[in-house]
């Protein structure tokens, strides 16, 4: 019977993955699961592949969280997968921002509505309002009432320390990725995020090693690889981030490369290609702010930056403190971007 051995495949690797959670993450997930086996597999799939942080990942995590509430409408784990989900899609670009963080907001209300105590349902709001809103108070209190509900909730630590670093606490953004990886010592992901705040806090050697821990425990992680390169490119190993950068998730990282390594011809036929109305995916107003300011060119960059406003872009969050950018934080156009996201600059 062909589709009892595909049940049988699908629960072995729902085991694998149940398996590969830390002793604090699977005490959580056990006593929050659903009453159905299957949805609660389908729920655990569905969380591996949204921490590749891929567009891929992403999409097929959605399919599982939305399988696991087809089998248990209110499995507000589900919900709240779903809202993290959307979050994360509009965060990265991967869909529209007016579509992605409306859609996490209503999944993580509708996991609330089951289970009003549920930390990733809070953490998920957390994330609209530090992504879409720029409410920095308020996403401190999603990620605040998030972690009293479960201190050893390893994501949470990790969502909040994305809020602490736009508002200028590095340090305490260290310490929160720090203590995610601590809570969930086998997750690729925490390891690629504590790398990226050490990539920030231009803490480039240490960030590599977190990286290097990363692949070890996922080899294919394509997320972690493109940190990887970005780390490179603020050490100036410009050859070996664009080696890793010919598969790269976004492939405008490529021309940030070329711009960093003074490489400014080759840089504008990257932009030709990627601006080209031939390409089905053409670079956000964001990425290619970050480009011409790369080149130096401000102007240009500028003009871009506000489209990237008018948009809501979420990476504007940790635009000001971007490690490509130190030449141009004292210009008077960044200080103004700063205020008008409601940020201390003085504290970036």
């Amino acid at each position: 019977d062909v589709f009892a051995v595909q049940s049988e495949v699908s629960q072995e690797v729902a085991k694998a993955l149940h398996r590969r959670l830390s002793p604090t993450t699977r005490e959580r997930m056990e006593t929050a699961h659903s009453p159905s086996l299957e949805s609660y597999h389908q729920y655990l799939r569905g969380r591996y592949a949204l921490h590749k942080l891929t567009p891929d990942g992403i999409e097929t995590a959605v399919a599982h969280f939305t399988r696991a509430l087809e089998i248990d409408t209110r499995y507000a784990l589900a919900h709240a997968g779903l809202a993290t989900c959307h979050a994360y899609a509009g965060h990265f670009g991967y869909r529209p921002i007016e579509e992605a963080f409306p859609a996490a907001k209503q999944a993580a209300l509708a996991a609330l509505e089951t289970d009003e105590s549920l930390a990733e349902a809070n953490a998920a709001l957390g994330l609209v309002a530090l992504f879409h809103d720029w409410d920095w108070a308020s996403a401190g209190r999603h990620f605040e009432r998030a972690l009293e509900l479960e201190p050893n909730f390893a994501t949470g630590h990790l969502q909040n320390s994305w809020l602490l670093l736009a508002i200028g606490r590095s340090g305490e953004a260290l310490a929160a990725a720090g203590k995610a990886v601590e809570l969930d010592p086998l997750s690729a992901f925490a390891y690629t995020n504590l790398g990226w705040i050490q990539f920030y806090s231009g803490l480039n050697q240490e960030s590599l090693a977190q990286y290097d821990r990363a692949i070890e425990l996922e080899p294919d992680h394509a997320f972690a690889k493109d940190q990887i390169a970005g780390t490179y490119m603020a050490m100036g190993r410009f050859d070996e981030a664009l080696q890793l950068l010919e598969q790269a998730i976004n492939p405008v990282h490529r021309a940030w490369a070329l711009a960093l390594a003074g490489r400014a011809e080759e840089t504008r036929e990257a932009l030709e290609r990627l601006t080209a109305k031939s390409n089905p995916t053409p670079p956000s107003a964001f990425d290619l702010a970050m480009t011409h300011l790369i080149m130096g060119e401000l102007d240009e960059g500028f003009r871009f930056i506000e489209k990237a406003m008018d948009q809501r872009d979420s990476r504007l969050t940790i635009f000001a403190n971007h490690p490509f950018l130190k030449g141009v934080r004292s210009d008077p156009r960044m200080l103004e971007i700063v205020h008008r996201l409601g940020l201390d600059a003085e504290a970036l």
